[in-house]
């Protein structure tokens, strides 16, 4: 039994050839139980976006490896093993329906693992972030009027006097980046999973002073 319509692009071609249908047949449903393990494997990620007992890739990278082997598998089957006329014309009818749904999961797949790519970079600089806070020089925010500043370390004390150009100050603040006439201030207790929000603070308003202090 020969492979034909195959070309170039099969690149199991030669193993095919020389062996016969019996064991073409057992290395191609291995093959497609591969593929089906594949494709379980990410339509699981699918499901449960967030494994910790898996690698964040191995879902993107799962669904789109099983997708494309199996319809590999199935081109390679209706070309090289001997089928019912039936069933090669069921094949035949759905070649397009099937790489319709083959190109969208594969689109998934990448676009998913573009997604898990960026996020790992977004916690990676998050981390940096955290880990440099208690290094990075305090910010103290003098305001005349009481802010809404708030946040793990972050205390306020009211200024003594009357007629002061400000009345509060605010320490345990660490300068994130100055940027557009504005400060973006972190709680000196921010990490990236407590939720502690951000402060921003104009440099040019009236009533606030932000002071950088070693």
């Amino acid at each position: 039994m020969r492979c034909l319509r195959l070309g170039r692009a099969p690149s199991a071609r030669p193993a095919l050839t020389r062996a016969n249908d019996k064991w073409r047949s057992v290395a191609w449903i291995g093959i497609a139980t591969l593929a089906v393990v594949l494709l379980a494997i990410g339509v699981i990620g699918l499901e449960q976006l967030v494994d910790v007992n898996r690698p964040p890739l191995v879902s993107p990278v799962a669904l789109g490896a099983g997708a494309f082997l199996l319809e590999y598998t199935v081109y390679i089957v209706a070309t090289c093993l001997p089928l019912s006329e039936q069933l090669q014309d069921v094949l035949n009818a759905t070649k397009n329906l099937r790489r319709i749904l083959i190109g969208a999961l594969l689109l998934v797949s990448v676009f998913w693992a573009t997604a898990t790519i960026a996020q790992q970079r977004g916690n990676a600089v998050a981390q940096a972030i955290e880990a440099s806070l208690p290094v990075q020089p305090e910010a103290v925010v003098y305001s005349l009027q009481r802010l809404q500043i708030t946040g793990p370390g972050v205390t306020v004390t009211r200024l003594p006097g009357t007629g002061a150009a400000f009345a509060y100050r605010y320490d345990g603040l660490r300068p994130l980046i100055h940027s557009g006439g504005h400060w973006f201030l972190l709680p000196v207790g921010w990490t990236h999973t407590n939720g502690a929000t951000v402060t921003v603070l104009p440099d040019t308003a009236s009533g606030i002073r932000v002071d950088l202090a070693p």
